[in-house]
This record gives structure tokens, C-alpha cells and sequence, in this order.
């Protein structure tokens, strides 16, 4: 299976998302293929950082649209709904594409 993860909190922020994150990912991959879409993927233009370092990307959607066409996910799970996460449910929602969300604190 073909798993989107996005998440506005990754590396090389240092917190429990991306502690927790990276630690379910590392178990998913034995079985499923994964891709995490994040703020420091290639092309993501930051305007700036917000407390905890987590960026605020210019082109969020542009950037979710494109992984979407070059990953085509099975499913998809939205973490800490930040530029991505909220581009990412735009996405889903004006294409019919399910998905599932997490808030952390």
C-alpha cells in the first residue's frame, strides 16, 4: 500500500511529532510504502518560521498537487494541519480523495 504522511513538523525540528512520526514511519516501511510529504522537500518556498521552527511555505499547494500526481497514495494521513496539511485537505476534498487527520499538542 502507498502511503501519503504530511506533515508541517519534520526534520530537522526537534519535537515529539517528528520523533513520533519518524518512529511509526521507520515500522510502516517493513510493509508499505511511504512517502512524508514536509516542509523541507524540494521546491517548497518558506516565507518564514513560526515558534518551533515549523516554516510557512509560499507554495503549498502547488506542492501538494505534485506529489499527489507523482506519488498517486492509496491512502493519506494529514499530521498537524499547518501549510501542507491544509493545502493537502483542499486537495483532497476538491478531488473526492479520502483521508484522515491527527492534531498533536
Amino acid at each position: 500500500m502507498k502511503i501519503l504522511l504530511v506533515t508541517d513538523a519534520w526534520h530537522p525540528q526537534v519535537n515529539g511529532v517528528t520523533f513520533t512520526w519518524t518512529y511509526i514511519t521507520k515500522l510502516l516501511e517493513k510493509e508499505h510504502e511511504i512517502f512524508v510529504l514536509n516542509p523541507y522537500i524540494e521546491g517548497s518556498e518558506h516565507i518564514f518560521k513560526l515558534q518551533g521552527n515549523i516554516p510557512i511555505i509560499r507554495n503549498a499547494n502547488y506542492i501538494a498537487e505534485k506529489v499527489f500526481e507523482r506519488f498517486k497514495p492509496d491512502k493519506v494521513h494529514i499530521s498537524t494541519e499547518g501549510c501542507l496539511g491544509l493545502a493537502t485537505r483542499q486537495y483532497c476534498r476538491l478531488n473526492k480523495i479520502p483521508y484522515n487527520t491527527s492534531y498533536y499538542t
